[in-house]
């Protein structure tokens, strides 16, 4: 049985239903696609013991909805005995489409399923871009106190003095706090670099700091480390070089 619009430019709904037999057991699939507006859906059903135990089944439904700046999309499956998955995502663009924004993007995604430590599962992700400056932040969450979040922020002066910093927090033991974060200026014959890695207190420094003068034929720089990991708390090198 099937039932088909006149018109795929508009709303529509379409039917169908087929069922089928063999010697032990019949079988049935039916199912449905519609069109309302900027939503398209589809909903399918197929039961493999139709007549016995028309619970034993698989089933499927899903819907996009195609609006240009937020879209969004829904999944489900769900099959005998009392298993689903299911999946919600929704996004957020600037008027121009997030292939051409500069701005901002938003973007979120659900999952729920009937499996033990899979129940509820939440992740998102906002991103903001400009010519002088980033600013990413994500998180995925799983259960009560069982969340990662991170954060990543970029600013820029100029290409020759610019910073970035990464932070991830956890809920795992030792690695509950991690940054890690970069400094760079260039700047009239100098240069200083710091690149530091921090994790649940334990800090390590990586700094370069060295400048030029080519009048005076002289180059000098240091590097400096510092950790908190025996021998290696604390190291510096130097040097000089002027040609005459």
């Amino acid at each position: 049985e099937w039932t088909a619009p006149k018109n795929l430019n508009k709303d529509y709904s379409v039917d169908h239903t087929i069922k089928f037999g063999c010697p032990y057991r019949s079988m049935e699939l039916s199912g449905q696609l519609s069109r309302k507006g900027p939503m398209i859906a589809g909903e399918h059903e197929f039961k493999y013991d139709a007549e016995r135990n028309p619970e034993k089944k698989v089933s499927t439904t899903w819907s996009v909805t195609l609006i240009p700046n937020s879209p969004k999309i829904m999944a489900k499956a769900a099959w005998f005995p009392n298993k689903f998955v299911q999946i919600e995502a929704d996004t957020k663009f600037e008027t121009e489409g997030w292939y051409r924004t500069t701005n901002d993007l938003e973007g979120n995604v659900k999952i729920t399923s009937s499996f033990p430590y899979l129940e509820n599962i939440n992740a998102n992700l906002k991103h903001d871009y400009s010519h002088d400056k980033i600013d990413t932040t994500g998180a995925v969450s799983w259960g009560p106190g069982q969340k990662i979040d991170m954060g990543l922020k970029f600013n820029k002066n100029t290409w020759m003095e610019h910073g970035h910093t990464l932070t991830v927090n956890t809920p795992f033991p030792g690695y509950r706090s991690m940054k890690i974060s970069h400094d760079f200026k260039l700047q009239n014959g100098r240069l200083n670099s710091m690149v530091s890695g921090e994790c649940d207190r334990r800090t390590v420094k990586l700094e370069v700091d060295g400048s030029a003068n080519l009048r005076r034929h002289m180059v000098q720089g240091t590097v400096a480390f510092t950790s908190p990991f025996p021998y290696l708390q604390a190291i510096t090198l130097s040097g000089k070089h002027e040609d005459n």
